[in-house]
């Protein structure tokens, strides 16, 4: 049985040998591709839960200070604690928009942390072909130390009005 020059001459042992690698090579990257999309499925997940109880709550304390002052303000007949109150508010009311501006980011970079793990798992899926979303991972690193900045920004303009409250009610 010969072969022409340049033609691959498989014996059935060698093409079962092949084709078996073959699937088990296929196999392991679909357990890998279906693996990687359960844990993408549940980082992401996780990721806003956390992320909208945080805001949540930086929301809520600047929104209930703020609700809280505004009928002590109109109540009062003392103009220097009432300019200190208006103050105290206009702090909670910044931390309320920080907060919201927080959220607004925090959206946008998880739907850039998703377009990441579409990009590895089309990575996985297809490697020898690119990749889409090259770009969103260095973006969203950005955008999440900026949700951190605000949120945190608005925790200390709670604390400053707070602060400020308990001062001037303290004589």
């Amino acid at each position: 049985m010969g072969t022409d020059e340049g033609s691959v001459d498989y014996s059935s042992k060698q093409y079962d040998g092949d084709l078996l690698r073959y699937q088990l090579e296929h196999q392991g990257r679909l357990l890998n591709y279906q693996l990687q999309k359960e844990a993408i499925h549940h980082s992401d997940r996780a990721a806003v839960d956390i992320g909208v109880f945080v805001l949540k709550i930086v929301m809520f304390i600047n929104a209930g200070a703020l609700i809280g002052v505004l009928p002590s303000v109109l109540s009062l007949t003392d103009q220097g604690l009432r300019m200190e109150l208006v103050g105290a508010g206009q702090l909670f009311g910044l931390g309320r928009l920080g907060a919201g501006f927080a959220a607004l980011l925090a959206y946008i970079y998880q739907s850039l942390v998703t377009a990441t793990e579409i990009k590895r798992l089309h990575e996985i899926s297809l490697p020898d072909q690119l990749a889409p979303f090259q770009w969103a991972w260095s973006i969203a690193r950005g955008l999440i130390i900026a949700v951190v900045v605000l949120v945190l920004a608005a925790f200390s303009l709670f604390a400053t009005g707070l602060l400020r409250v308990l001062i001037e009610l303290g004589g």
